[in-house]
């Protein structure tokens, strides 16, 4: 099998992050989480963004679908959630949603899949029968414009109105997840979307910051 994989690097070489994927263990990840609380503790943020590793990471995962990225990311954001949700007494009592943060209908066909999807695949498994993924419950209405090159106000005024929601559970924790927050926009349109249609328990988590 070490012969086959040779064989393949040297006829497809792996790029820079997929190589250092491979060396990530649980261990360093785990030593690279270090969450962090923004927008008055309504999103929280499990790594830095300008770790190395971390940003190999991100990048595997939103680019080139790579499980191996996603399963790191989606453990160590199941042993997150299952401390967060163990110190507010919520698992026992509400359901717990997962949802991706939905990508415009242009670049999921262009991708071929919700990274954050695929992720939280793995975190849902690692929780339990009181967590699921949906990805029904906020969809994104408006293909809006790349945020990367905009302002922060600008980037407010592109998100607004872009999402919708079906009408919530009141009794169910909804935990919307992304995977690099940087104004928090988009995001937080997401969060007051959800809320705006009722629900009443609603978070919001970053992979990286």
């Amino acid at each position: 099998m070490r012969a086959l994989s040779w064989l393949l690097d040297v006829l497809f070489p792996p790029r820079d992050t997929d190589l250092l994927v491979r060396t990530i263990t649980d261990d360093t990840l785990a030593s690279r989480m270090a969450p962090m609380s923004l927008d008055d503790g309504t999103v929280t943020a499990l790594f830095p963004y300008r770790d190395t590793l971390v940003h190999a990471l991100i990048i595997e995962t939103k680019y080139f679908g790579s499980t191996d990225a996603a399963s790191l990311l989606g453990t160590h954001l199941a042993e997150y959630l299952l401390e967060y949700l163990a110190d507010i007494n919520t698992l026992e009592k509400r359901r717990i949603v997962l949802i991706p943060l939905p990508l415009s209908q242009k670049r999921r066909r262009s991708r071929g899949y919700n990274q954050i999807e695929n992720i939280l695949k793995v975190t849902a498994s690692l929780l339990g029968r009181e967590a699921v993924v949906d990805s029904s419950v906020l969809t994104r209405r408006i293909d809006t414009t790349p945020q990367t090159h905009l302002r922060k106000t600008e980037r407010k005024e592109n998100v607004a109105g872009a999402f919708a929601a079906q009408t919530p559970d009141p009794q169910y924790l909804y935990i919307v997840v992304d995977d690099v927050y940087t104004t928090g926009a988009t995001l937080t349109e997401a969060l007051t979307t959800l809320k705006n249609a009722g629900a009443l328990h609603v978070r919001g988590l970053t992979l990286a910051c």
